[in-house]
């Protein structure tokens, strides 16, 4: 497998972490944390720029909020983390590896894959069994 150099230095990039944030808060400009961050965005990041690359950055049990949904009937209970700045490092991080997990997935992987999804996971099974 190829090594790859220096990803944590993009990941910390400020220009990464700017890009992060306009994806982490697609569909999310109503929260009210989203909000927050948008009135002052220069000087949050900056902030999560400086403790990512000092690496005092750190994720704690009592970050995560749970939450109950009712999903198709059953109960479910999920763990959210808070918009800033956890999510935003989740999407700085994606933004640098993604392309290198995908060069080594399967053409038949789909769950949570941009341009992949059910749709075309049925067009290929049909055409399997075409075949």
């Amino acid at each position: 497998m190829k090594r790859y150099g220096n990803l944590y230095e993009k990941i910390c990039h400020y220009d990464n972490l700017l890009l992060a944030h306009l994806e982490a808060r697609k569909g999310k400009s109503h929260y009210l944390e989203v909000i927050e961050v948008n009135k002052n965005t220069e000087e949050y990041l900056k902030n999560l720029e400086f403790h990512l690359k000092n690496q005092t950055y750190y994720v704690n049990s009592s970050d995560y909020r749970r939450e109950i949904i009712i999903d198709k009937g059953k109960e479910r209970e999920i763990m959210k983390l808070s918009y800033y700045p956890h999510r935003i490092v989740q999407w700085a991080i994606m933004n640098v590896i993604e392309e290198i997990m995908l060069k080594n997935l399967i053409i038949d992987t789909y769950a949570s894959i941009r341009g992949r999804g059910i749709h075309l996971a049925a067009k290929r099974l049909r055409t399997a069994l075409d075949d």
